[in-house]
């Protein structure tokens, strides 16, 4: 049986990337083909679902915000 993967990632890095893994970090790269309708694509640094996954789970450990005067 074939293990789960990420597909947009596994094409970007050239390798399977099991979807036992965090969703790795795809920025900064170059890729062109099928899932890009054939156009070269670039992604630039901190635009990535690793990075935005990152953001906000870094919001979240700083604990909610609590409003004085309510």
């Amino acid at each position: 049986m074939t293990a789960n993967r990420w597909i947009g990632a596994s094409h970007v890095l050239g390798r399977d990337v099991s979807t036992d893994e965090p969703y790795p970090h795809i920025c900064g790269n170059t890729t062109n083909g099928p899932m890009t309708a054939r156009l070269t694509f670039y992604l630039p640094r901190k635009s990535c679902a690793a990075c935005a996954h990152e953001a906000f789970a870094s919001k979240q450990r700083s604990g909610p915000t609590v409003e004085k005067g309510r």
